[in-house]
């Protein structure tokens, strides 16, 4: 965990450095990024939507990425470590067990990725003199598509019962395969025909996390102030399908 916080402090500190901001009176004059060419006033309608871009294209993955780091072992070291045989000892449910692990990884992500969001927001504020308040709601994105994932990640952890595994399958899906499933170039109906090819298709969205689609809501969020909660609660859909697969392997596992 010591080093998940010491990669998000970098992470801060090149918003603290590497970006240039000058604000006179509330307004934002000129924006640069460190070795580059300054942003003139005139070009600041078009900041917002380049910043949400590049917000959610590198903090936005970097938060999860280092969210799946830093919680990928937390299985496979229960199993291993037979922690899951002293708690099924106890009168506790199986799936009250798989519950409170969930829940507890979730819930302190979103208390480091809200400390992230926070962090970048205040830098932000007191370098421009501008406050993005839309920043803080991307949160929400962030915290359902860590919880979408890590649901996957348990599931993973029981099947595989190594955290390599893990971490290489929850970063495979984070960098690669949920945007391959939003990509147009992505085209199943060559392989299977177009009405197989699109039952396929919209099943594997709605199956995997949506880390593309969060993605998409967090841009929004950033740059127009534009909330979609539908989207965000649809997402955490594959939470109750990974959580109700791992709670079945968990009651038939030889302890």
């Amino acid at each position: 965990m010591t080093a998940i916080y010491a990669a998000a402090a970098v992470l801060i500190l090149v918003m603290i450095f590497a970006v240039h901001i000058n604000a006179e009176g509330g307004a934002i004059k000129s924006v640069s990024i460190y070795g580059s060419k300054p942003l003139r006033e005139a070009d600041l309608p078009y900041i917002m939507p380049r910043f949400a871009e590049v917000y959610t294209s590198m903090y936005f993955f970097a938060a999860l990425v280092l969210s799946v780091i830093a919680t990928a072992q937390i299985i496979p070291e229960a199993i291993n470590n037979r922690m899951f045989l002293l708690l099924i000892s106890r009168p506790v449910s199986r799936r009250s067990i798989i519950l409170a692990f969930f829940a507890g990884a979730a819930a302190a992500m979103t208390v480091v990725q809200l400390l992230f969001v926070i962090s970048i927001f205040i830098i932000l504020g007191v370098k421009t003199g501008v406050w993005f308040w839309y920043l803080l709601l991307s949160a929400f994105p962030l915290s359902a598509a860590f919880g979408s994932l890590y649901a996957l990640m348990i599931y993973i952890g029981f099947l595989g019962k190594n955290t390599g595994i893990v971490t290489g399958l929850a970063l495979g899906h984070v960098l690669f395969f949920s945007h391959l499933l939003a990509s147009q170039n992505y085209n199943p109906a060559v392989i299977f025909g177009h009405t197989a090819g699109e039952i396929l298709r919209t099943t594997a969205c709605a199956v995997f996390p949506a880390i593309h689609e969060l993605q998409v809501v967090t841009l929004g969020i950033i740059a127009s102030g534009t909330v979609n909660p539908g989207a965000i609660l649809f997402s955490l859909f594959p939470c109750v399908i990974y959580l109700w697969l791992s709670v079945r392997i968990f009651r038939k596992m030889d302890m």
